[in-house]
């Protein structure tokens, strides 16, 4: 591809690029204030978060993984198909 199809190419682009940035900050913020309401209403000293791998969301667990290995606060990973029910 030539130097200038590229040019072209990528101001085409650019408001596709620019809309799905909008479309993901906005579903972090949205993720992140349900995240610290589940972590608030469940009331069990810990902060949670919606747990993903490789981009692909697998469970619930803890922020801190100090509370991931077994001690006074431990929280498992629940798993997505332990929620799916």
């Amino acid at each position: 591809m030539s130097k200038k199809r590229k040019e072209e190419l990528i101001k085409k682009l650019k408001p596709y690029w620019n809309h799905f940035q909008e479309i993901q900050s906005d579903f972090y913020k949205k993720k992140t204030a349900l995240e610290e309401k589940m972590s608030r209403e469940l009331g069990l000293g810990i902060d949670l978060e919606f747990f993903n791998v490789d981009g692909d969301y697998v469970g619930i667990g803890a922020v801190n993984p100090v509370y991931r290995k077994k001690n006074k606060k431990y929280f498992p990973l629940i798993r997505d198909y332990e929620l799916d029910n």
